[in-house]
């Protein structure tokens, strides 16, 4: 874009233009794998606790009616 006056092929100009979206396509891959990969180190203790979250509210009611 900034070379003025400078006649390129078509063909030339779409090659380049296509290898930097290919390259641009690449780094927002890897930046997505990133980022999905930390999402999930960092809800898995939380749906970890989930898991034990009924068998928490059961002891609790069951505390609940004993003290009653």
């Amino acid at each position: 874009m900034g070379q003025i006056g400078k006649k390129k092929s078509k063909k030339k100009v779409n090659k380049h233009i296509g290898g930097i979206q290919k390259e641009k396509n690449q780094d927002d891959l890897d930046y997505i794998k990133k980022v999905v990969q930390a999402l999930c180190k960092n809800t898995n203790p939380l749906g970890k606790s989930l898991d034990f979250i009924r068998d928490d509210i059961e002891n609790m009611n069951n505390e609940k009616t004993e003290w009653r």
